[in-house]
C-alpha cells in the first residue's frame, strides 16, 4: 500500500483525496493545510494532519500530491522531491515560468513530476490521442474549442476572481491548451482578443484566441464564463458529476481523411471519393468511460512503483505557461505573438 501525502485541502485537494480512497493501491498518510477542517478531514481518512510543510518528514511517504495555492507549488514539492520522492503537482505548474524554473530543472536532473492536466487522462483525450496515432483522420489541419459556461454571479464574490488570473482564460481555456498542445505538438504564435461586456470586472469574461502550432495545424478557441449555452468541456464530457451533461460536443478537429467532434466522438468521413460533392457518413465511436481524476490517481502510483514516465510533465506545464505569456502579451500589444516555448 503506497503512502502518500497530501499538500492542500482546498477544492482540488478534496478532489485528491477522493481518488485515493478510492483506489486499492495507497492510502492518504498525512494531509498538510493550515485551515479549520483539515484536520478532521485528515482524521476521516485516517491520517495523520499537519499545519505546515515543516512539521512533515518527506522520507516517510512514498509520494506527495500538491493542491496548494499555485504561488506555494514550487516551495511545497521542492522538500519531497529532494528527498526522491515522486510528486503530482496540480495545474498550473507555478504563477510564472520563473516560479517554475525550479521544477523544470529538477525534471531534467531525472525527479519525477507529474502535472494534473487531468483531462489528458479522460476517454476522450484517449480516443483522439488514437485516432491521430493511427492516421484516420488524415494530416490534422484545422480544430476548434469552444468553452462557453454561465458561472453564477456568487461566484466573482471571491476577491481574486476579478483580478488578473481570475479569468476564463487562465481558469478554463488552459485545459483546452494543454490537450491540443498534446496532441498537435508545440504552439508557434498566437493571437488573442478579450472583452469584459457583461460584467465590466477587471477582468475577461470572453476571448478568442487563434493559435497556428509548429505543425502548420491551425486552432480556434473561444472562452467565455457568462454565455447561457451547452458547448463547454465540463458540460459535453460527462467526466464530472458536479456538471450537467448536455451530450453536445465542444472540440471539432479536421483532418484530410475525416472530421471528428468531441467529447462526443462522432466522426464524419466521405463514402468514396474525398470530395465535397460525396455524400459523406457519421459514425458514433465508443468513449472510454471513468473518472479521469482517478484515471490519473492510478497513472501516479504507476509513476511511483517505476511502471511508466508521467504522463504530463513539468517541461508541458512550461509549455502551457509560455503560452499564457504570449495570449497576454497579444492582448497587450495588439499583435500576433510567437510562443516562446
Amino acid at each position: 500500500m503506497l503512502n502518500i501525502a497530501l499538500v492542500g485541502a482546498g477544492l482540488m485537494g478534496r478532489q485528491h483525496l477522493g481518488a485515493i480512497a478510492r483506489s486499492p493501491r495507497a492510502r492518504l498518510s498525512v494531509l498538510v493545510d493550515p485551515s479549520g477542517d483539515a484536520e478532521a478531514l485528515a482524521t476521516e481518512a485516517g491520517a495523520a494532519w499537519a499545519g505546515t510543510l515543516d512539521a512533515v518528514d518527506p522520507a516517510r511517504a512514498d509520494a506527495a500530491i500538491i493542491a496548494s495555492p499555485t504561488p506555494l507549488h514550487a516551495a511545497h514539492a521542492a522538500p519531497f522531491i529532494a528527498a526522491g520522492k515522486p510528486v503530482l503537482i496540480e495545474k498550473p505548474l507555478a504563477d510564472s515560468r520563473a516560479a517554475a524554473q525550479d521544477l523544470l530543472d529538477a525534471e531534467a536532473r531525472g525527479a519525477r513530476i507529474l502535472l494534473g492536466f487531468h483531462r489528458r487522462h479522460g476517454g476522450a483525450a484517449a480516443l483522439a490521442t488514437e485516432l491521430l496515432r493511427s492516421g484516420t483522420l488524415g494530416q490534422p489541419v484545422a480544430a476548434e474549442a469552444s468553452c462557453w459556461l454561465c458561472k453564477p454571479d456568487d461566484y466573482f464574490d471571491t476577491a481574486w476572481r476579478v483580478g488578473p488570473g481570475g479569468g476564463p482564460i487562465a481558469i478554463n481555456l488552459v485545459h483546452d491548451l494543454d490537450l491540443f498542445c498534446s496532441w498537435f505538438g508545440p504552439p508557434a504564435r498566437v493571437s488573442a482578443m478579450a472583452g469584459a461586456a457583461v460584467r465590466g470586472l477587471g477582468v475577461e469574461d470572453t476571448a478568442t484566441v487563434q493559435l497556428a502550432f509548429r505543425s502548420g495545424l491551425l486552432a480556434t478557441f473561444t472562452v467565455s464564463d457568462a454565455i447561457a449555452a451547452p458547448w463547454s468541456y465540463e458540460l459535453t464530457a460527462g467526466e464530472n458529476p458536479a456538471y450537467p451533461q448536455t451530450g453536445e460536443g465542444s472540440y471539432r478537429i479536421g483532418g484530410t481523411l475525416g472530421a471528428l467532434e468531441l467529447p462526443s466522438g462522432r466522426f464524419w468521413s466521405h463514402v468514396g471519393a474525398r470530395s465535397w460533392w460525396a455524400p459523406m457518413e457519421m459514425q458514433e465511436l465508443d468513449v472510454p468511460d471513468g473518472d479521469p481524476l482517478d484515471r490519473q490517481f492510478e497513472h501516479f502510483c504507476d509513476v511511483i512503483e517505476g511502471k511508466t514516465a508521467p504522463k504530463v510533465t513539468a517541461a508541458d506545464g512550461w509549455t502551457n505557461l509560455a503560452l499564457l505569456d504570449a495570449i497576454r502579451a497579444s492582448l497587450e500589444e495588439h499583435r500576433a505573438v510567437e510562443v516562446d516555448a
